[in-house]
C-alpha cells in the first residue's frame, strides 16, 4: 500500500513506550519502501450494497498492508506443501480474502490456498461471491 495507516495504540499511548514507537517507525519504513499493492476491484457494487455492507475503511487497508508484508516474506506458512486454509470472519466486502487470494497466486506459491468467508449479514456474503466473481476468485462462503 501506498499509504501508512497510524497504529491506534501508538496514537493514545503518549507514555513515551518504545514498543509502539519502534512499531511504529518500522510499519512507516515498511509503507515508504513497499511498491503500492493492487487492491481487488469494487466497481460492481453500487452505493446501495453499501448501506448493508461494511464499506472498507482504515482497518481493511490495514489487514492488506500486514497480508501483503507476511505473503512477500514468505511468512504464512512458508514450510507446507499440501496447501493453506484461510478464514475470513465478518468478511464484508471480502477485500482482504480477495487481496490474499490474488498476492497468493501472484507470487506463484507451490501449494494451493483455499479461502473461506463468513459474515452474520446475508448481503455481505452476496457481496463478497460478487468480489471473489469479480476479481476471479473463488470460495465458499458460510452463514
Amino acid at each position: 500500500m501506498a499509504e501508512f495507516h497510524r497504529l491506534p495504540s501508538l496514537a493514545t499511548n503518549d507514555t513515551g513506550d518504545s514498543n509502539w514507537h519502534m512499531m511504529n517507525t518500522e510499519a512507516i519504513d515498511r509503507a515508504k519502501k513497499s511498491p503500492m499493492a493492487e487492491l481487488p476491484s469494487l466497481e460492481h457494487l453500487s452505493k446501495l450494497a453499501y448501506e448493508y455492507v461494511y464499506e472498507p475503511a482504515a482497518d481493511t487497508y490495514l489487514m492488506i498492508d500486514a497480508l501483503k508484508y507476511e505473503v512477500e516474506k514468505n511468512r504464512i506458512l512458508s514450510d507446507v506443501d499440501d496447501g493453506v486454509t484461510a478464514l475470513e470472519i465478518g468478511c464484508g466486502t471480502a477485500v482482504s480474502s480477495v487481496f490474499l487470494n490474488k498476492c497468493w497466486k501472484g507470487n506463484r506459491r507451490a501449494c494451493a490456498i483455499i479461502s473461506m468467508v463468513t459474515d452474520i449479514n446475508p448481503h455481505a456474503l452476496r457481496v463478497a461471491q460478487e468480489t471473489a466473481l469479480e476479481n476471479e476468485v473463488s470460495w465458499d462462503c458460510i452463514s
